[in-house]
């Protein structure tokens, strides 16, 4: 279910306000997703909206931007206002209706590994029955070489982000595992994306980059 600490944590303290869309996302959408009419995209956990400008731009007739927190729906609102294209839907995404064989791409850019393990199976296999023949699934998932590798299944981390002794939820996958969550898809390609700081103090953040298809 959703984490409230994103909405009183997170947005509501003006954090992760993030204004551009991620490399990765330009980059894997120009690369697989033919341009034609009638595109539709969902984003899963969309935050202010930084991705959702990018396929807007891109050309998709309909995108669905879908997030828990007020905070960052009220700034989606008022970023997108009036713009007939772009539905903004405030819902827990474990609530949402995914409506059967729909989207040509969902977007799901850390936001699904940030829910328990039941959770994340769900969504997975919603995602699958909405998705259309050959749409596809981008997706990024926390990966255990991180430095928070340690920690329990459907624990609580990141507390230096938060600044609060709860942190935010979230879970950890080795690559056995994220073969196994994503067996009902057609992985196009899985990428090991890991990126060490050594100043002002070692840090290791790591992510399973995944994009597939709907097999069936």
């Amino acid at each position: 279910m959703f984490d409230q600490a994103w909405e009183k944590l997170i947005y509501k303290k003006n954090k992760q306000i993030n204004k551009y869309p991620y490399d990765w996302v330009v980059s894997s959408t120009n690369k697989y997703i033919l341009k034609k009419p009638n595109l539709i995209a969902l984003d899963l956990g969309s935050g202010i909206g930084n991705n959702v400008s990018f396929l807007y731009d891109y050309g998709f007739k309909k995108i669905h931007a879908i997030e828990g927190s007020k905070t960052a729906v009220n700034l989606l609102k008022k970023k997108f206002k009036n713009n007939k294209k772009i539905k903004i839907i405030y819902k827990d995404f474990n609530l949402y209706n995914f409506k059967y064989y729909n989207y040509d791409l969902i977007l799901d850019r850390g936001s699904i590994t940030h829910n328990k393990i039941e959770n994340i199976k769900s969504i997975l296999n919603n995602i699958n029955h909405s998705l259309k023949k050959n749409g596809y699934l981008f997706s990024v998932l926390f990966n255990k070489k991180g430095e928070f590798k340690k920690i329990k299944k459907n624990s609580y981390t990141f507390k230096n982000v938060t600044q609060n002794n709860r942190g935010l939820l979230a879970n950890f996958f080795s690559k056995k595992e994220i073969l196994q969550l994503f067996k009902n898809f057609y992985i196009v390609d899985l990428t090991e994306v890991t990126s060490i700081s050594y100043l002002p103090k070692k840090k290791v953040f790591s992510t399973w980059n995944i994009i597939c298809k709907k097999k069936r």
